[in-house]
This record gives structure tokens, sequence and C-alpha cells, in this order.
């Protein structure tokens, strides 16, 4: 019977199938085999199984694809070339997927790059350690970032609900002012710098930073960055901020601005002492239950006076939060005083050192004397019982119009903002860092937002696909990274063929493996 070559057209691709009619004498009607040959490379079908033997380049492909969609989406490329050359975005672009895909030092980055699409996609990229570490100083130099922040925040229209906080960022070196000893909120006793951080509820990424002096504590940096973001041009968005930011001071301050903002109150205030105090023999009436999530939550409403401002609020009672802080902490207390009974005191030893060394932030419930060189703990029973009875209630005040409820979900939204903080430390393996100038630091830095951007975006979409209940970031990357790109004798290009798990994924995030977009070489 007749055999022709059909071509079929499948999710963009070309694929070429040999179509043969034969005649089924049990039906009596002519009917057509299929076998399929290949994918269609300049008219003529290839199957990258069978090409094994013939020279070529398998470039790592896939896991870039989510990367490129970002950057397309908050036009990456098109921003930095308003301040650097294009070979230098290139580089930049090339810094800021690796350290979201696979953080490396920099010495690494050019053996990395040859083996990956992104040395098809940004051709003769310099990637020297040198040329790195030159732009890293340029960046910081002119101030690079600030710019940035004002491009995108300008293009975003930016108004929404935004998470601000601030953490350190620690160091082995010595050669920059900036990087000094002071509260490190990782429990490392090394030098470090302070990085606050602006991410945006909505859009799920960060939209400004700022850096501090290791020695500068929280409460001093909110003026300096709500004058930075008002001057980038952001207004009228609600601050959702963190107990550590609630001083006199910063109450003042962000009564004068115009952005609406929620923070819970800090006991270290009398009258707030004195308001939970109070709350705590009312809230637990029939008329103040409310259920939150499908939790039962007792919520009263109040108004506070602090600093002389009067401040509109709401106090919580969590029966589940209760047992949960109550359970923590017992048996954090009761690990403190095994650990504590357990030194031998040398003589070389302080016993007062030994003891806030091991109680940190339980000394205010133990007293102690030493016996035989060993601690002998007692606990002090009244100060646990007022701790205890506290538990589960917390104070929200805010400024603006809204609802208990607004201001629960809002302010517990703020993990946001702490995932930032972990993505940062932990999967874009930003510490300790290790440069030498001021300038490089700022260079360093800007790099990691960019790869935070890029990596909280991703997460973002997995989210809102509800693709993250089934597939995390990790187990993302390790699906695509089957999908390769091949570079055959000719000099075509060709992707590997795409499985049903990966073709899944591409179609949730609406990614196409279709590199004409890409490749420009």
């Amino acid at each position: 019977m007749k055999t022709v070559i059909r071509t079929k057209k499948i999710k963009g691709i070309d694929y070429l199938y040999e179509i043969t009619y034969y005649y089924d004498k049990t039906s009596k009607r002519t009917r057509q085999h299929s076998r399929y040959l290949g994918k269609a490379v300049d008219g003529k079908p290839v199957k990258v199984r069978e090409i094994s033997g013939v020279p070529k380049m398998a470039l790592n492909y896939g896991e870039f694809l989510p990367c490129f969609a970002t950057a397309e989406e908050y036009d990456l490329k098109h921003r930095l070339s308003h301040y650097l050359t294009e070979k230098e975005v290139d580089a930049v672009l090339t810094l800021t997927f690796n350290r979201v895909l696979r953080p490396l030092a920099m010495t690494q980055i050019g053996s990395w790059y040859e083996g990956t699409i992104l040395s098809a996609k940004y051709p003769d990229t310099p990637l020297s350690s040198q040329y790195l570490s030159n732009l890293l100083v340029k960046v910081g130099q002119e101030g690079i970032p600030f710019k940035f922040f004002q491009d995108l925040i300008n293009d975003l229209s930016s108004h929404n609900t935004l998470f601000y906080d601030i953490t350190s960022i620690s160091s082995y070196t010595s050669a920059i002012s900036f990087f000094e000893y002071g509260h490190n909120r990782d429990g490392v006793n090394l030098p470090q710098v302070n990085m606050s951080l602006v991410v945006d509820k909505e859009r799920g990424i960060p939209i400004f930073y700022d850096m501090y002096p290791g020695s500068i504590v929280d409460v001093s940096t909110l003026k300096n960055t709500i004058e930075k973001i008002q001057a980038l041009g952001v207004t009228g968005s609600t601050l959702i901020m963190d107990r550590g930011f609630c001083s006199g001071g910063n109450l003042k301050e962000l009564t004068k601005n115009p952005f609406p903002f929620i923070m819970p109150a800090s006991r270290t205030f009398k009258v707030v002492k004195q308001a939970i105090t109070k709350i705590h023999r009312t809230i637990n009436r029939v008329k103040n239950l409310q259920s939150f999530k499908d939790k039962n939550l007792f919520v009263e409403p109040l108004s506070l006076t602090i600093e002389g401002i009067q401040f509109k609020g709401y106090g919580y009672y969590s029966p589940s939060r209760e047992h949960d802080e109550r359970e923590h902490f017992y048996q954090k207390l009761r690990e403190t005083i095994s650990s504590l009974e357990k030194v031998e005191l040398k003589p070389h030893m302080k016993p007062i050192s030994v003891f806030l060394k091991y109680a940190g932030t339980l000394k205010p419930y133990l007293s102690w004397k030493v016996v035989d060189h060993r601690f002998v703990i007692k606990v002090k029973e009244n100060a646990v019982s007022q701790h205890v009875n506290k538990m589960g209630l917390f104070i929200l005040i805010y400024k603006g119009d809204f609802s208990w409820d607004d201001c629960l979900s809002l302010y517990r939204s703020r993990e946001l903002v702490e995932l930032a903080f972990d993505i940062l430390k932990n999967d874009l393996e930003i510490m300790p860092i290790n440069v030498k100038k001021h300038e490089s630091l700022l260079g360093l830095m800007f790099i990691s937002f960019l790869s935070l951007l890029v990596r909280m975006h991703i997460m973002k979409q997995l989210q809102t696909t509800g693709l993250l209940k089934k597939c995390s970031f990790s187990k993302l990357i390790l699906e695509l990274e089957k999908i390769r790109w091949f570079v055959l004798p000719n000099g075509k290009f060709l992707i590997t063929e795409i499985g049903k798990k990966q073709r899944g994924i591409l179609d949730t995030l609406s990614l196409s493996p279709d590199m004409k977009n890409f490749v420009t070489s």
C-alpha cells in the first residue's frame, strides 16, 4: 500500500511520522499504520537516542526555563541595560541564575556556564574572576541597586501590602568596616552587616533592600527605610512589621508618614503589660469568640496610648497557641536546666559567664549557686507562672482601617519575608560573605537580590498554580533538568523528548521549550 511522510505539530514542535495505508479484510476498510520517525530538523527526522555516537554537545537547559520566564516577566535584561553594557548584563544574569540553581564560587562560574544553555543564550560572556570582581565593584560604586529599585517600583506601581524586616549577614572578613559585631540573629559569633528587606505581598517578590553596619539595631533602621521607599515612589502601602520595630521613636515616625501599618505591641511598654493583664481577665468570654482558619480565637478591640499617641488595636487569645507556647517553653526550660547541671566548672571558668551562656533568654526564670564545682539550679516559680499565664495572648496595633481578621491575616502573612531570608541564607548560600571591598559587598548583595527575586517569583507561581502541593522547588528543578539541549554536528539545535511529568510542569507554569525566543546565535 501507499506510504507517505506526515508532519504533526505537537506543542509547537514539528514531528515526522511515516503513514502506511493498508486494507483491513475484517472491517473491509482502508486503515493506516503510523510509525514515529523523529523531530523535524531541516525537514528531516532526527531521534535524540539515535545520535549518541555522533559528536555533539549536550547543554543543561530545562531548569533554566522558569528563570528565563521570570527574567522576561520583570524585563531584567532591558532594565539592567540602562546601567550596564550588553556583556555586563549577560554576566550579571549568569551570576543570578547560577545562584538560583546551583550557587558556586566566582572561580567556578565559567566552567558551569560552558555546560549550560547560557553559553548559547549569552555567547562569549566574560566570566573570569577578575572580570566578575571588577563588575561587582562597578555595580557598587555607581549605585546601580537604587536606580534599579526605582525603575522596578515605578513600572510595577507597587502600592500593595509591604512586609519589612531586617536580618544579619555574617562574614569572616575584617577588611570592610561595615562588618561589625552586633546582635546576630543566627547565633553566629562573626562580624556582620544588617540587611533590611521590603517584600511585596501580592507579587511575592522583594522590591527593595538596604545595608547597615552590623552594630545598628533594628529600631533605628525604619526611618531611613520609609524615607527611601517614599523617594522610590511607594505611596499608600500598608507596612507589616515585627515586634522588634515597636519603639517609641518608630511609632512617632509611623504616625507622621502616610503609610498604614500593623505590628505587635511590645511588652517593653508598661501600658502594654497593663493592657495584657486587663484583657487576660475578660477576653475569653463567649462574646469575644471568633473562628480564624477553622481554629477558635478570642478577640477584643482596644486602644492604647503609647508615648502620648493613641493607637487602635486588637487583643487576641488563641488556646491552641497557648498550648504550643507552653510545650515549647517547658521543654526548653527542662533542657536548659539539664545542660547547666551537667557542666563541671573548672578553676579558670567564671560561673556567671557560664550560666549566662547556657541560660540565654531563660535567665529571668532561673537562679543558681555552685556546689562542688557544679551548678545547683532553682526555678523562679513566680516568674515562670507570670510568664506562662500570658501565653497565647498578644496585641496588634495598627493605623488605618482594619478589621480584626484583616490585621491577623496580614500579620501572619509576614512569613513571606521570613521565607525570603531563609532562601537568601540557605538556598542562595550567601553566607559567609567573602569579599574584600565595600563596593564588592554592595555588588554581591545586588546579585543576591536579583536571585531572590527570581527564586521567589518561581515559588509564587508554584503556589498560585497549586503545583507546590506536590512539587517543591528542588523537585521542580530535578524534573526539568531532564530536558536537555543538544548541539548537532551541523550546528542545529535539538531538545530532548519531554516526558509526561516534565510536560505537566511546563503546561501548568505556561512555559514553552521553544528556544527561538532565547538563543541569540
